[in-house]
């Protein structure tokens, strides 16, 4: 066996998977997009669809995992006595141009009825465990998952049903967990209206190109620094001091590998803050005052009061002795 077969191995996938990257062309408004944030990338996803920067392999094989769990979920659920009706339907909205496809509807004799909208998306741990309802999904830190909802409320509203659910499934650990949506007319109403503008622009654009300048951006970096249209916003960017090229692929590795292991962190910042926030309790309520060993279950803890000395020194003392020292604030 050769010594990089790892390295080879996955190249050969890659180029495989490479293949697999299509931009095709964009003919009406897709519900899995119109709770996008940004009205000028849904402008030139329509006007400007081959103009779109490719994703890279990692991206594809993350829809591609998608997929693969959607399937998963309802293979469960079939095994699980329910049943799986008009899969991967399509449908169009003629007024407004919208187009879509769902996931399924699910009935089941005792529970459900009725044939019910169902929406399915995997999510990493951290995410899973931090929805617990439809109004979690609009509280969330990533743009992709606020979008769901404006997802499932569009699907309900064209297939006219009142009531769907939205399923995630947890990557990590397999777990389902599933959230009622009742459909929700007046947020309905807003997504039609953003439409209703988009549609506007596109009329206009057919009349005057230069009416793209005056579409409104989001300037939300944390959508824009991921999107295939940046390039069109960052050219008219004002930099202030300037823009400092640097190129470092060892660097870049090192990013994106953070960018992975970044909620990783964050499930662990949170459940050390829930650990610790109870021991201390714990401690409190025991009167301990000094190191105390404690057995939960197999796992022992030690806890240890520390006192620590605060001095409290008077402002005008305190401005006396002030110095500045300077630190590096950075951001990826």
């Amino acid at each position: 066996m050769i010594n990089n077969i790892n390295e080879e191995i996955n190249k050969i996938i890659k180029e495989y998977k490479s293949k697999k990257i299509r931009i095709t062309p964009v003919n009406s408004w897709r519900a899995s997009e119109l709770g996008h944030e940004c009205l000028f990338y849904l402008f030139l996803n329509r006007t400007h669809w081959d103009k779109k920067q490719q994703i890279d392999i990692e991206k594809q094989l993350i829809l591609e995992e998608g997929i693969i769990q959607e399937k998963k979920v309802i293979d469960d659920l079939k095994e699980c006595g329910f049943n799986i009706l008009e899969q991967q339907r399509s449908f169009y909205e003629k007024k407004y141009n919208i187009t879509g496809h769902i996931d399924c509807l699910i009935q089941h004799k005792d529970l459900i009825p009725e044939p019910t909208l169902v929406e399915i998306k995997s999510l990493s741990n951290i995410n899973f465990n931090s929805i617990n309802s439809i109004d979690d999904l609009k509280k969330s830190k990533y743009y992709y998952i606020r979008n769901y909802k404006t997802q499932i409320m569009l699907y309900l509203f064209l297939i006219e049903q009142e009531e769907g659910l939205i399923i995630l499934k947890n990557k990590v650990n397999g777990q389902l967990k599933f959230i009622p949506v009742k459909l929700d007319y007046q947020y309905v109403e807003n997504i039609l209206k953003k439409v209703e503008k988009l549609n506007k622009y596109l009329e206009e654009y057919e009349k005057d190109k230069n009416i793209i300048d005056k579409i409104e951006k989001c300037n939300d970096t944390s959508i824009c620094k991921d999107c295939v249209f940046n390039y069109f916003c960052f050219k008219d960017k004002n930099w202030g001091n300037g823009l400092m090229v640097q190129d470092d692929i060892n660097i870049e590795k090192l990013i994106e590998e953070n960018k992975q292991l970044e909620e990783f962190v964050s499930l662990y910042e949170e459940n050390d803050r829930i650990i610790k926030e109870y021991f201390k309790n714990f401690a409190e309520k025991n009167n301990i005052e000094k190191e105390q060993e404690i057995l939960l279950n197999d796992k022992l803890i030690k806890i240890n009061k520390i006192a620590k000395t605060i001095y409290k020194v008077p402002k005008d003392i305190q401005e006396q002795y002030k110095s500045i020292n300077y630190y590096y604030i950075i951001k990826y």
